[in-house]
């Protein structure tokens, strides 16, 4: 385990190029680079950018049995919440910095793997004031952090099923609040920046991009985004999606891989169209 010190002194030494992502389409793909455009991609969030850190916590939040995994490299289930790849490691993919970023959390690290990016996400995590933490970032040698906002949570096929009614329609009290929610974060982040000064601190938004993959899933190619891929797709999540359940056989027609999580088809669609926005703010 890369002690706290190291991490520390890492992100001193680099304060000014490391991308730190808080957690993740309509125009061209992003170009992946050969050149890395930053040196490293340093995560924290939930499930979405969790590669593995809950696998051995006693918890029902986890993804490493399958049939999670099963389109990843090698189909081994790592503990990522989908199919495949995870937002993290198609950024730093996209960035040019490494193919998959690896869980903090019970993994042989060495100096490397830190420097150039870790997850520290947690599947499941918890409800933390925002503005202490991206204060502490900013104090420890950030410079660079990308903020992702909440999706239309509405809209995920749980949600869908246990408030948007007979006809399972997006459960709209929820989008208002993530719209809410967002609206504020935005304002508090502005703030933070003119704080700050010499940081670099972006609002993602996943919100819209997600809705439209929802709402108009046969323009970038899906066929089903109103259920997951894993089981009847209504409820089944982590350990409820498992490997006595069946799968669809395509996932890359479903949005979603279980009730929760998009699969890595739409986490690319979501990613290749956050960048293309953002990248050039973060620069």
């Amino acid at each position: 385990m890369v002690s706290r010190r190291f991490f520390h002194g890492a992100l001193e030494a680099t304060r000014l190029h490391i991308l730190v992502v808080m957690g993740i389409c309509l125009c061209p793909q992003i170009i992946e680079s050969s050149t890395p455009i930053v040196p490293a991609v340093i995560l924290f969030g939930d499930s979405i950018v969790d590669p593995g850190n809950n696998n051995d916590m006693v918890t029902l939040a986890k993804g490493n049995f399958p049939p999670y995994g099963r389109d990843f490299i090698g189909h081994v289930p790592t503990g990522r919440f989908s199919n495949g790849k995870i937002p993290g490691d198609l950024i730093a993919s996209s960035l040019g910095v490494k193919e998959t970023v690896p869980a903090y959390v019970g993994q042989n690290l060495g100096d490397e793997d830190l420097l150039t990016g870790v997850s520290f996400a947690s599947g499941a995590s918890g409800y933390d004031p925002m503005t202490p933490i991206l204060t502490k970032l900013h104090q420890m040698g950030a410079r660079k952090i990308a903020y992702v906002g909440l999706p239309p949570i509405g809209c995920l096929p749980f949600q869908r099923t246990v408030a948007g009614g007979f006809l399972r329609e997006c459960a709209s009290s929820r989008n208002e609040a993530a719209m809410l929610y967002n609206s504020k974060i935005t304002t508090e982040i502005k703030r933070l920046n003119t704080n700050f000064g010499d940081t670099q601190l972006v609002y993602m938004d996943i919100y819209t991009i997600l809705l439209d993959l929802v709402q108009r899933p046969s323009f970038y190619g899906f066929e089903v985004s109103d259920k997951g891929c894993c089981g009847t797709g209504e409820l089944e999540a982590s350990v409820f999606c498992n490997p006595t359940l069946p799968t669809c056989q395509d996932d890359s027609k479903y949005v979603f891989w279980d009730s929760y999580h998009p699969t890595e088809r739409a986490y690319k669609i979501i990613v290749d169209y956050l960048l293309q926005i953002n990248l050039k703010y973060l620069m």
